[in-house]
């Protein structure tokens, strides 16, 4: 019964490829894409041999994320930012959920059109101007949809930041209290 959706939308629907770079549009729902080697033979004998049941989680960084990271761990599931205008009277408080950033230097994509185009959208932005990956990753991953433009559809959860701890969590949280002390990570 495990997967049964997904077996039987295999079988019986169309199957989709990505094809070749910076030419991917997503669909409005997210079907696993069948595996093309013909498009990276390189890449597609690297991850064949690493990738457990054709899923990888992936990592990248380098010097500019601390002070991201920081605000990270206060804001991965959202927080409730309250404006207070008292002039309003009564609706003076203006509540909006705000999500700072996703950590584009670990995470788990799945294997859909949505997010092959979001990563093609990443790489092209970055290759033609000079911008922060961790901006251009957020920037391209939350755009809406507006005139001109017609959004990604790539859809974003926040993983457990107990189980995906960075060090800060670690040493600053974890090992301090006896409870959390307890805790198996999948990483740190």
């Amino acid at each position: 019964m495990e997967n049964q959706a997904q077996k039987q939308f295999l079988v019986l629907g169309e199957q989709h490829k990505a094809g070749p770079f910076g030419t991917v549009k997503g669909l409005r729902t997210n079907p696993t894409v069948v595996p093309d080697e013909s498009v990276n033979p390189r890449l597609a004998k690297i991850l064949e041999k690493v990738a457990v049941r054709n899923e990888l989680i992936v990592a990248l960084a380098n010097a500019n994320v601390k002070e991201m990271l920081e605000m990270w761990n206060m804001t991965a599931y959202g927080y409730n930012d309250v404006f207070d205008e008292p002039s309003m009277g009564w609706s003076r408080y203006a509540h909006t959920m705000t999500i700072w950033v996703f950590n584009s230097g670990f995470f788990y994509i799945r294997p859909t059109l949505p997010s092959i185009e979001l990563l093609d959208c990443v790489a092209a932005r970055l290759s033609r101007e000079k911008s922060w990956d961790q901006a251009g990753f957020n920037e391209e991953l939350v755009d809406p949809s507006h005139p001109g433009y017609d959004g990604l559809h790539a859809s974003r959860r926040t993983m457990d930041f107990y189980k995906f701890m960075n060090s800060k969590v670690l040493f600053k949280t974890v090992r301090k209290d006896a409870k959390l002390s307890k805790l198996m990570p999948v990483t740190v």
